[in-house]
């Protein structure tokens, strides 16, 4: 029982002033000691950490494939884990079949050592409607045991996919020219948008004066705007001749 030895003395004659000599320092030592031992293991904690690509962009498609699996590898800059992905809904691109992109590899990677890489595979999809630059969120989560598999640590990352469609929709109304209509009858024009939208467009179909025909004696006068809803691509404006 008792305390251990002085740190410092000790021997041959004189111990009981040694003791008392270097009693102060001992104490001094075991004081510290935990805050010491705590700093140590801080600094020694290597925890897993995934370090992103320098560029988490891609292009909707390259110029040697239309449809093509973009790969980005997460380096675990800590101690060996275990990590699975999460594609999250707060993104703007959808993922499925004939959506933006198909998530490629596995939700759950397994163990990742310390030096090694996760790789995460989107499919990006090369489809032909005009969108703004889109974007995947998802997570990168980790953990150290089996036993801590259901709780574990989170890291959110997010991919741009760069557009490759025209940001502008091309417009033809049909009839166009020498339509002749009989007095009291209607004309209808069909108004086509060249590609779906992905947000909502209007267009005004509007008749303008300066015909020899006179609006409310010999036709009605039109004033209307037609409303795209997203992937809609025709509508009809109607002309009534009195």
């Amino acid at each position: 029982g008792g305390f251990p030895p002085p740190l410092e003395g000790g021997g041959g004659g004189g111990g009981a002033a040694n003791g008392l000599k270097n009693m102060p320092k001992f104490r001094l030592n075991r004081a510290l000691a935990p805050l010491v031992a705590a700093l140590l293991f801080m600094a020694g904690a290597a925890h897993a950490q995934f370090t992103a690509p320098s560029d988490l962009s891609v292009p909707e498609s390259t110029s040697s494939a239309a449809n093509y699996t973009a790969n980005f590898d997460f380096t675990n800059s800590g101690s060996a884990t275990f990590a699975r992905i999460e594609v999250l809904s707060t993104g703007t691109a959808t993922s499925g079949s004939n959506q933006d992109f198909t998530l490629v590899s596995s939700a759950t990677f397994g163990r990742v050592n310390a030096g090694a890489a996760a790789r995460v595979s989107f499919r990006i999809n090369n489809d032909s409607i005009r969108e703004d630059d889109e974007s995947i969120n998802f997570r990168l989560g980790r953990w150290a045991t089996a036993a801590n598999a259901g709780n574990p640590t989170w890291q959110s990352f997010n991919v741009t996919i760069e557009r490759n469609d025209q940001p502008t929709a091309l417009l033809t109304i049909s009839p166009i020219s020498n339509v002749n209509v009989t007095e009291g009858d209607t004309q209808s024009f069909t108004v086509t948008l060249d590609a779906a939208q992905t947000q909502t467009a209007t267009v005004k179909c509007q008749t303008l004066s300066g015909g020899t025909a006179t609006a409310g004696s010999d036709y009605t006068a039109l004033d209307e705007t037609l409303t795209f809803a997203a992937n809609e691509t025709s509508k009809t404006c109607s002309l009534a001749t009195i």
